[in-house]
């Protein structure tokens, strides 16, 4: 690698760069090698699968000389050389972040030519005036944190198929209206699919990792593969779609949570509590402690650890379900909803008459980038048993209550751990962080013993499934739904699933409809039956083999048709066909082979 190294700044520092493809009598610009691209042709042999910062930078330079030397026009030549410095070193210099002290040093000593150049920027001016460094930043918050890991692993398996498998580097050169650099690249995409789905991947998430692949080479090389303005790469969509019938997607089935399961399963030992927080008159700081008593267990006045599980998650399931939120929304990875985010609309009795959310949508795009505006989620109270979020939300907030002026920086969902006794540090831990894992395994151990069936169909995402289904099942329009779930695009759709009671509505609505058609100019359909024109049927004594025509466009009608029978060109399936694939048949006699006559042997048969 070392070796490598030094006959790449012998080479591209110095401008000993040389069209190696072009002596060997290549006729493929694209794909010339300048100087045998050393640092690129080292990293293919050592076949590793990883590659190191100062083999990036390198390999970026080499891979922008090759596709320096396939563009063609003065004004481009003369925008990307110099005698040492050049727009190489430049998109190197911007490929991972900050600069160290060392390279800022290596960037000021590059000569870029004529600083007076109108065509070449100034690139130390640039860099002096912050220029540079502002791209250097924008760069490394082009993907939001939840997204790294992704990309990371996009690489990892990029690399392991150049390196491995396809033997060529990982960063590719521009295809501009070469040809044969175009089947290339897209054979190389399109063989970085199949070896995805070989390996156990599905073709969605296959497609998924080459796009993000793509977007990166964007953000190294300032284009993406398979980049052309005179070519479409129709072969990989096609691809892709045999890739599909060969390998069909396991589909993920998640099913809407029933709301149903609130009261009867999930907060059933909340029976007691609920009632008493129900009782008529006014909410007295007497029966505030009743319903501590009611979640307490024994004489010390400990809270039961069963009960305040079924508080808490109830609590966060219900409001994940009354908001439609995401999981990340209702438990943030890097966060959560503060006690001062959430306010309650109270009677003149102290009475809960609604409660407000505010969260930050997660799903940020375009102009809305990092934008930290909030979004209301406002809950009626007394609703009924299926959803009591903001009852259950006015209960935990007296039960794990946190100190004044601390609001902004205490969860609104979180335990009581100071109330709990007989805890250990490990379980106060557990319980101080709070995750959508540790919600669902209560929510599952619950469904379990309960006998709910298909229980494991339920996850994060049931609950917004389940208010997206039960809004359409009430017909709030499209617009109310994705405004309340923050959908920006129709994607909504494929939360809102159909349940059996909308069914039946749509079902009574279609036998009491009415439905008169304008047939033909006719008023109506029956209309239409009235008036008909008869199909004039082959004479018997036609044997010309062949149908007359039809009245209305001379069309042949077949001897099969006019018996009743399915024509070739039906997608319906034939009396015959039907039962010979229900093995109900009646078995065809054979054929007895009968004698030729002398008549027979001198026949004038066309087909013969």
């Amino acid at each position: 690698q070392q070796s490598a190294i030094e006959a790449h700044d012998q080479a591209y520092l110095h401008g000993d760069v040389r069209n190696i493809a072009a002596e060997r009598g290549t006729a493929s610009a694209s794909h010339a090698t300048p100087s045998g691209m050393p640092v690129s042709r080292q990293w293919v042999h050592d076949k590793l699968g990883k590659v190191t910062d100062e083999q990036l930078k390198r390999m970026i330079v080499e891979m922008a000389e090759v596709n320096k030397r396939s563009w063609s026009g003065e004004t481009i030549a003369a925008a990307t050389s110099g005698p040492r410095g050049s727009v190489q070193q430049v998109m190197a210099s911007l490929s991972r972040g900050e600069l160290s002290e060392s390279e800022r040093a290596e960037f000021n000593i590059l000569e870029f030519g004529d600083e007076d150049d109108p065509i070449n920027p100034s690139w130390h001016s640039l860099q002096q005036a912050g220029v540079l460094d502002e791209i250097r930043k924008a760069k490394t918050r082009v993907y939001a944190e939840g997204s790294k890991p992704k990309i990371k692993t996009t690489l990892n398996h990029w690399l392991r198929y150049t390196a491995t498998v396809a033997r060529v580097s990982f960063l590719r050169p521009r295809v501009n209206d070469d040809a044969d650099a175009f089947m290339t690249e897209s054979l190389l995409r399109q063989g970085f699919v199949a070896d995805l789905v070989r390996n156990g991947c599905n073709v969605d998430t296959a497609e998924g990792y080459a796009s993000l692949f793509n977007g990166w080479h964007i953000d190294t090389m300032g284009y993406g593969l398979v980049a052309s303005k005179s070519f479409d790469d129709e072969q990989y969509r096609r691809t892709n779609q045999g890739l599909r019938r060969l390998h069909p997607a396991t589909r993920l089935e998640r099913a809407g949570h029933q709301a149903e399961l609130n009261e009867a399963v999930l907060r059933k030992e909340l029976t007691e509590m609920m009632a008493i927080y129900d009782e008529p008159g006014a909410m007295t700081s007497d029966r505030w402690a009743r319903i501590e008593r009611e979640l307490a267990t024994g004489p010390d006045g400990s809270l039961d650890l069963g009960k305040t599980k079924a508080l808490v998650y109830s609590a966060l399931t219900e409001l994940m379900t009354d908001g439609l939120l995401r999981p990340g929304e209702g438990v943030k990875k890097n966060g959560f909803i503060p006690q001062s985010d959430v306010s309650f609309d109270r009677d003149e009795r102290g009475r809960v008459k609604s409660a407000t959310v505010m969260i930050t949508p997660i799903k940020q795009r375009g102009k809305h980038v990092e934008n930290i505006q909030k979004k209301p989620v406002v809950i009626k109270a007394d609703r009924g048993g299926m959803l009591r979020t903001a009852e259950l939300l006015d209960i935990l907030f007296h039960v794990a209550p946190c100190s004044e002026g601390a609001e902004e920086t205490t969860p609104a969902i979180r335990f009581p751990v100071e109330k709990i006794k007989g805890l250990n540090r490990t379980q106060k831990k557990s319980l101080g962080n709070i995750t959508m894992k540790k919600v669902m395994e209560w929510y599952h151990s619950k469904c379990e013993a309960a006998g709910v069936p298909d229980h494991k169909l339920f996850m994060p995402h049931s609950f917004r499934i389940s208010g997206a289904t039960m809004l359409f099942r009430m017909g709030v329009t499209e617009e109310e739904i994705k405004t309340m779930g923050r959908w920006a695009s129709d994607c909504y759709r494929i939360y809102c699933r159909l349940s059996k009671e909308r069914l039946l509505e749509l079902s009574q609505k279609m036998g009491s409809s009415q439905s008169s058609q304008f047939v033909n100019g006719s008023r109506g359909f029956l209309d239409t039956l009235m008036h008909f024109e008869p199909v004039e049927k082959r004479p018997p004594d036609d044997d010309t083999g062949g149908a007359t025509a039809a009245a209305n466009g001379g069309e042949p009608i077949s001897a099969e048709s006019e018996s009743g029978a399915e024509s070739e060109e039906s997608d319906c399936m034939s009396d015959d066909e039907f039962e010979k694939l229900c093995g109900t048949a009646e078995p065809t006699p054979p054929e007895v082979e009968k004698e030729p006559t002398l008549e027979s042997l001198f026949d004038d048969d066309d087909d013969a």
